[in-house]
């Protein structure tokens, strides 16, 4: 008896002895998990567009959990869905930050939404990294929101280059649609203040987003005999006021945004054919000049992403992507404590896929214009049609 009891003794030792020797070989198992929210509109008016955000995000997760982690820890995404409602938003960012206990939040609502959990993510003093700069005066000013920061196409950026090409083609006159949402009007105001004098403004319209007939307000703006319209607009909003445009005969250029020409402009029946837009020219890189670096660079993610998610990219899928993984590059580099992690963050110098991201502590949105370029419709596809 004495020897079994001996036996079983031995044989627990050898293997608690294996299951620490596993546990120390294997960081992954013995650190507790980093702990992100991923808080945004995933259904709702920006449910299409941000879907592609969201899997961008869970996309880079799963890769740097299946290359073990951030020096030993597992990226844990707990995923919430704010519906397009600035109070769920709150309300989730709160329970997320004191219950979950997250290192972090990656955002992705719309422009209410953004706004309400930047004073959270501020006061609770963790990093915030959003895909939309709003309120745009934060990422301008960190001094504002010292922990939020952007990835995504400056307004001013987007504005300055859409300016340059309406004086390029000689556009004198125009007229201006543009959902009344925060993120449009900001838009709308960046664009109209980077127009030079020569440049006139004839009229402007608004509409809600969720307006599913813009025909009234493009009649008036029709009858200022305007060199162009310029829509600035996203979702089935903005691929309903294409459709009404050329329902009620318009035949000037339309120019906007890239987010004019999301997935919902199938709705548009073909009427976006022509129509032209700045955005980043991750959008367009299989039509981008020979020798463009972002070609290969893309290519390589778009292989991904179609292998995960069986579908084409989005305008956000890069961008949720590069969000996560600038996020663990700070991680790795100075783990979870906030004013550590807030620090790596603006020590950041990361080539994304969406673009170059380069942080400094008075500088949280990235990148600039040298991700812009102009871009068309033609034979039903986006195409790059000028830097």
């Amino acid at each position: 008896m004495k020897i079994k009891w001996m036996k079983l003794i031995i044989s627990c030792c050898i293997g608690l002895l294996l299951i620490g020797l596993l546990i120390s070989n294997n960081p992954a198992i013995a650190k507790e998990p980093y702990k992100v929210g991923v808080l945004g509109s995933f259904t709702g008016p920006y449910g299409v567009l941000l879907s592609d955000d969201r899997d961008g995000a869970i996309l880079a997760g799963e890769e740097i959990n299946k290359a073990g982690g951030i020096s030993g820890h597992l990226l844990e995404l707990i995923v919430m869905d704010d519906r397009g409602e600035a109070t769920i938003a709150a309300t989730a960012a709160r329970k997320s930050i004191q219950q979950d206990k997250v290192v972090a939040i990656w955002m992705s609502g719309g422009s209410a939404s953004n706004a309400a959990v930047v004073p959270i993510t501020d006061k609770a003093r963790i990093p915030q990294i959003s895909e939309l700069p709003t309120p745009e005066e934060f990422s301008k000013r960190p001094e504002k929101a010292p922990w939020n920061f952007v990835v995504h196409l400056s307004k001013k950026s987007q504005g300055e280059r859409l300016t340059a090409y309406c004086k390029k083609k000689g556009y004198k006159n125009l007229v201006l649609l543009y959902d009344i949402s925060r993120s449009m009007t900001d838009n709308k105001d960046n664009f109209v203040n980077a127009l030079p004098s020569e440049i006139k403004v004839l009229a402007i319209e608004g509409y809600k987003s969720a307006d599913t007939d813009m025909t009234a307000q493009l009649i008036t703006l029709k009858g200022k005999n305007a060199d162009a319209l310029v829509i600035h607009g996203s979702g089935m909003g903005g691929a309903i006021a294409i459709k009404n445009a050329k329902q009620i005969g318009l035949t000037i250029p339309i120019l906007g945004i890239s987010e004019l020409l999301g997935k919902e402009r199938v709705a548009c029946g073909g009427a976006d054919e022509g129509v032209v837009a700045v955005g980043p020219r991750s959008l367009v890189f299989d039509t981008l000049p020979a020798g463009d670096p972002y070609t290969k660079i893309v290519q390589q993610f778009r292989d991904k992403w179609k292998a995960r998610w069986g579908r084409d990219l989005g305008l956000f899928s890069p961008i949720g992507y590069d969000r996560m993984m600038l996020l663990s590059l700070a991680l790795k580099k100075a783990g979870p404590e906030p004013s550590a992690l807030r620090k790596a963050l603006e020590q950041t110098d990361y080539k994304g896929v969406f673009g170059p991201i380069k942080y400094s502590p008075t500088k949280h949105e990235a990148p600039g214009m040298e991700a812009v370029v102009i871009m068309t419709i033609k034979d039903g596809k986006l195409v790059f049609l000028e830097e």
